[in-house]
């Protein structure tokens, strides 16, 4: 993700302004996943954050769409991808899922 973002700030890319909340509920879910790993519960949380910031990245991938967006976008779905699969989804529910984060009619997420 790093790589991605030093890309899109040589680039000059309109996209930096926006991912900041997709990057922040990344972190969150790093955060709850980390928790979960310590005290097994429920992965609710960290399922909801992980969605939310796949929600909020396509939608910066929909505002602009230059290769630094795409990239960045890229990474923080690769992100969102292990997360989800650290929680134990499955690869298949787990694209299932993202598509029902893009496609709700809910896409600007609760917090």
């Amino acid at each position: 993700m790093a790589r991605a973002t030093v890309r899109a700030m040589r680039r000059n890319s309109p996209a930096l302004e926006s991912p900041s909340e997709a990057i922040l509920d990344l972190a969150r879910a790093v955060e709850a996943l980390a928790t979960y790993l310590e005290k097994p519960g429920t992965t609710e949380d960290v399922r909801r954050l992980v969605l939310n910031a796949v929600g909020e990245a396509t939608t910066l991938l929909e505002e602009h769409k230059d290769l630094g967006t795409s990239a960045l976008v890229g990474e923080i779905r690769a992100m969102a991808m292990d997360l989800l699969r650290g929680t134990g989804m499955d690869r298949a529910v787990v694209l299932e899922a993202f598509e029902e984060a893009v496609c709700s009619p809910n896409s600007e997420n609760e917090r």
